[in-house]
């Protein structure tokens, strides 16, 4: 038995969930859009926030000690998954710290699923009392989902429960989760990285943050919709329209569109595409502030959409894990 360190880019880590991972002195940075090319601060800022980042290993060891450095303005738990069951829950505080935790000692998938919210840096990685450790073996058909803050779930307990870790987890998908809090608007990057992603299957949760930021008139959004979609076009694409929101589905924004009136707009251009209302995955008091979700309406989402998106890549799903 033996002690190593492993720096988060090693080959004998797997990651899942990030576009890239870069390096600035001591610590690593999982980015879910390409860095030099995200066009926004605030959407640079969401990138930095690894919701559905993790980082896995088949091991043999007692202890694994994993550093952070935390987001100063927010906070999150990270998930300790062994052999695909939650072993441990920890909450992450602002600024550095060492995250240790016991393993089974015997061969074992170790998946860490670091915060879904918070922009979280991480340290290399110590295992204690092992004798092998390799990357994890991950199977199954790779799915992107894009959305606002309906995808990137703030309000969950752990960042292995928002509604696309549940789906992925229960189905043995491999997730790329580009959920953007308040700023899900048909950016290029977002369609650009996704077509270099060649997932088998994309779905796009569209609408909410359009409306609340006025960011399309009825004239542009059905144009900036099908623009998006003609550049992902190779890959199976499902449009989920706005989800219930109660505080908001006949207010009037500065386009003068209500929510109502973008959910129409959006299931019009994506016409071509396979189109989920997004109001038969929501019940409107499982909705806790009058737009957002909470753990319940999350589980009640992923329910409810699951066998729908089972259905669109027409398969049987595939083992989680692989040893």
């Amino acid at each position: 038995m033996r002690e190593v360190w492993l720096d988060p880019d090693d080959s004998q880590l797997s990651w899942d969930g990030l576009v890239e991972l870069r390096r600035t002195g001591d610590w690593w940075q999982p980015w879910r859009l390409p860095a030099d090319r995200i066009p926004t601060r605030k959407l640079a800022e969401l990138a930095r926030m690894p919701a559905g980042v993790r980082v896995g290993m088949r091991t043999d060891a007692r202890l694994l000690s994993v550093p952070l450095f935390g987001d100063p303005d927010y906070s999150a738990p990270v998930d300790v998954l062994v052999d695909g069951q939650l072993a441990h829950r920890m909450a992450v505080k602002p600024g550095e710290q060492v995250l240790t935790v016991a393993l089974p000692g015997q061969p074992a998938n170790v998946d860490v699923w670091l915060p879904n919210y918070g922009r979280t840096k991480v340290g290399r990685l110590r295992l204690a009392a092992h004798s092998m450790v390799r990357a994890m073996s991950r199977s199954g058909p790779h799915w992107v989902a894009y959305g606002s803050a309906i995808t990137q779930c703030r309000l969950v307990d752990g960042p292995s429960q928002t509604w696309p870790a549940e789906l992925a987890r229960q189905h043995g998908w491999r997730l790329t989760c580009l959920g953007f809090s308040g700023e899900c608007h048909l950016d290029p990057v977002v369609a650009r990285t996704i077509r270099e992603q060649r997932p088998d299957l994309v779905t796009l949760c569209v609408g909410v943050d359009i409306h609340h930021a006025a960011s399309f008139s009825r004239r542009t959004l059905g144009p900036a919709l099908e623009g998006f979609l003609e550049v992902i076009a190779d890959q199976p694409v499902v449009v989920i329209t706005p989800p219930l929101a109660p505080a908001r589905e006949h207010e009037v924004n500065a386009v003068g569109l209500t929510l109502a009136d973008v959910r129409d707009l959006v299931a019009e251009a994506a016409g071509g595409v396979s189109v989920i209302d997004g109001r038969d995955l929501v019940y409107a008091d499982l909705v806790v502030d009058g737009l957002h979700l909470g753990p319940d309406g999350y589980r009640s989402l992923a329910e409810r959409i699951s066998p729908l998106l089972v259905a669109e890549l027409g398969q049987k799903p595939a083992a989680a894990y692989s040893a």
